[in-house]
């Protein structure tokens, strides 16, 4: 990308999709700003100051770089996904209710957030494409056909259909009250204090399912002083592939499978909370060697490393 463009790119990142994506019935009432994870009772655990970390993407000079980054807990994980009434009804059984492990609608209910939330970022990558690519045809920038451009968009329109039929067999089970239709396998964590949160819908690329890619969900979630959720998700068809890919983080004894549930995070998940005065510990080299792993991930698909500065968990 051309320096000179990069101001019309980060414009074009203001693109919002602003639909109800509220599943049962269609509604035509403005998205709000929707937390994919808890604000009230997760982030009471974890927030520090109303403050909470995250990775976030800076540009210097041009070229992408990765920060840990404060944000405020009310803006922390949200997207225009649905409607307050939608958002409020939808997910009330887990917003409202204590997480019963033996209630399947509630993990249901937690995967289909995290995968909720990763559909609305779909479409709204492939929005922002297209946006920014109209305003380099309108500038002159690029001809209004272009080969390179024209694979972009076969690229990330096939990933928001195969995204969208997706979530439509989800919807189905929804409707349908099938929530054995998910596949689930979890621990608790036990911890010092609650140090991450996180909801990520990511896919195993490496590993093929029909084909398409394999999906899993992956929810880490404070549920008090000293215990933490960490639950793996799948649907029923995917579950022996999804769990031969997660099986590592329930090998070994509970310190090794935080290890590994901390790498899984780092490697494949974007939305995922830090509590402050857990990150104010760590050294700088464990801050580097986490986010250079974050990177790396990004770059390659094979997992090579390994220290325990990528621990996650506070003992």
């Amino acid at each position: 990308m051309k320096v000179k463009n990069l101001d019309k790119y980060f414009k074009s990142q203001n693109f919002k999709y602003g639909e109800c994506l509220y599943p049962l019935e269609r509604c035509e009432r403005k998205a709000i700003k929707s937390h994919s994870i808890q604000n009230s009772g997760t982030f009471d655990l974890l927030h520090s100051n109303n403050h909470l970390y995250s990775f976030r993407t800076i540009h210097n000079n041009s070229k992408p770089e990765l920060e840990l980054q404060l944000i405020g807990r009310n803006l922390a994980s949200t997207f225009l996904g649905l409607c307050k009434t939608h958002d409020n009804l939808l997910f009330e059984p887990i917003d409202k209710e204590t997480i019963d492990l033996s209630n399947q609608k509630q993990l249901f209910l937690l995967a289909y957030r995290s995968i909720l939330k990763e559909f609305h970022a779909t479409i709204e990558v492939f929005g922002r494409f297209d946006k920014y690519y109209q305003q380099e045809v309108k500038q002159g920038y690029r001809p209004r056909t272009d080969p390179q451009k024209e694979i972009e968009y076969s690229r990330l329109s096939a990933n928001t259909v195969e995204m969208g039929a997706f979530k439509h067999e989800i919807d189905l089970a929804l409707k349908e009250q099938n929530y054995d239709f998910m596949k689930h396998e979890y621990f608790i964590a036990s911890v010092a204090q609650p140090s991450v949160a996180c909801s990520q819908l990511f896919s195993a690329d490496s590993i093929k399912y029909r084909d398409d890619i394999l999906r899993i969900m992956l929810n880490v979630v404070p549920l008090d002083e000293v215990r933490t959720l960490v639950l793996f998700s799948s649907t029923e068809g995917e579950y022996t592939l999804a769990k031969s890919y997660w099986n590592r983080c329930f090998m070994g004894d509970e310190h090794y499978q935080k290890y590994e549930t901390s790498k899984m995070i780092i490697r494949n998940c974007e939305n995922f909370y830090l509590k402050p005065d857990f990150v104010s510990k760590w050294s700088e080299e464990k801050k580097n060697k986490i986010l250079e792993y974050y990177w790396s991930a990004l770059l390659r698909d094979e997992d090579i490393y390994n220290t325990e500065e990528y621990y996650l968990f506070d003992d």
